[in-house]
């Protein structure tokens, strides 16, 4: 919780929202192969806020195609190998 003052000096709470953010929620879907599209009903956003964060994913490295087929998308740290 923050507060603020009013113009009375008066201290008024917010809640502070800890829902999580559009790139969170798409990356908790990213369990297995999934399309875009498909993800996007899931989560039911419109398409220009589905976008914008999904192409942050992308600049970010976090998602990435997937090698079955160029509409899938996969969560890339799923698939580190290691040794």
């Amino acid at each position: 919780m923050f507060c603020c003052k009013t113009k009375k000096n008066e201290k008024v709470t917010k809640p502070v929202s800890k829902v999580n953010s559009l790139e969170e929620k798409i990356l908790a879907l990213l369990i297995a192969v999934m399309k875009s599209e498909t993800i996007r009903e899931q989560l039911n956003v419109s398409a220009a806020d589905f976008t914008r964060s999904l192409n942050q994913l992308i600049r970010n490295e976090k998602i990435k195609r997937s090698l079955e087929g160029q509409k899938g998308w996969i969560y890339t740290s799923h698939n580190r190998t290691v040794g």
